[in-house]
């Protein structure tokens, strides 16, 4: 698979209707394929869950349809989106917002249980669809504040790359959009569920809280400088950090190969079932294909993506 859409638009909203529906808004999020880092980081006196988020051309899309028939004043269609409803639920009471009757309609790039953000790109998709029913634009303080009552998430909402605390809804150091990469990656079998690992983060990161430091030290001074390539060297310590918690199944194929296959570093979503490899310069037809075969040499499907932030 190959995809070439850029990570974030900066509105964040969606083309034009299908032919049919009478659409009174409609936005989209971009999802995310793992992190470039994932550990620990104190902030008063508490351990917390700190993340850089990659995003990359999958989405959640979002429309409001008008429907007459719909009975619930939040709008129907959000029954198998609880965690989409209770956002909307605190987004209306704290904006005052009055929606006409309709119906939500989502659809999604995004595997569920993958480490792809799937859960905050739908409800990110929906805000900003509220708010263009509403003729508003939510920034990016308002997603957090809704975030912050809802669910522990990815920062694939910034429009731009940060060290994000994933609980406490709060950004560390902003990085800005110059953090591109070409990724090369498979998606393992097998779902996680995010928030049952909380735990077991936490305990792990107490563990290794001296090696973790020393990877983040090293994160943000190459992400401060810019530097794509040792950024992606501390990405892949962090990947490596992730696999006493999380294992991935072909980490250590990845590795033994990263030098032959001409790889500056290696990404996981490291609550999740991605992987692969980060790339500076993206690679030729003929690189892409050698990368492809060892991967098919693994029994797994190699896609490739343009990784970070983009301008759309």
């Amino acid at each position: 698979m190959d995809r070439t859409s850029h990570a974030l638009a900066r509105n964040g909203e969606e083309g034009p209707a299908p032919w049919g529906e009478v659409v009174a808004g409609s936005g989209w999020c971009s999802g995310t394929l793992g992190e470039l880092f994932q550990g620990p980081m104190e902030r008063d006196g508490k351990l917390e869950i700190a993340i850089v988020s990659l995003p990359f051309g999958g989405r959640s899309t979002c429309r409001y349809v008008l429907d007459a028939t719909a009975r619930s004043p939040l709008g129907d269609g959000l029954e198998n989106r609880p965690k989409t409803g209770r956002a909307l639920e605190w987004l209306v009471a704290q904006h005052a917002l009055r929606l006409p009757a309709g119906r939500w309609v989502f659809a999604s790039d995004l595997e569920v249980g993958k480490g792809m953000a799937s859960s905050t790109a739908d409800i990110v998709a929906a805000i900003r669809c509220a708010g263009w029913i509403a003729g508003r634009r939510f920034r990016a303080h308002d997603v957090m504040s809704i975030l912050r009552k809802v669910e522990r998430s990815d920062s694939v909402f910034l429009g731009e790359a940060a060290l994000y605390l994933s609980e406490r809804h709060e950004v560390v150091v902003r990085f800005g959009r110059s953090l591109t990469y070409t990724a090369a990656y498979m998606v393992e079998p097998g779902v996680v569920d995010t928030e049952a690992m909380r735990d077991c983060l936490l305990a792990h990161y107490a563990r290794h809280a001296p090696e973790y430091r020393h990877v983040l030290d090293g994160f943000l001074a190459a992400a401060v400088r810019r530097d794509a390539r040792l950024v992606a060297e501390a990405a892949t310590q962090s990947a490596r950090l992730s696999q006493r918690c999380l294992p991935k199944r072909r980490f250590a194929a990845l590795h033994s190969a990263m030098r032959v296959l001409r790889a500056d570093g290696i990404f996981v979503a490291h609550t999740g079932s991605v992987a692969g490899y980060l790339y500076v310069r993206p690679p030729t037809p003929e690189h892409r294909a050698e990368i492809a075969a060892f991967f098919a040499a693994l029994g797994e499907s190699a896609c490739f993506d343009q990784v970070g932030w983009f301008d759309a």
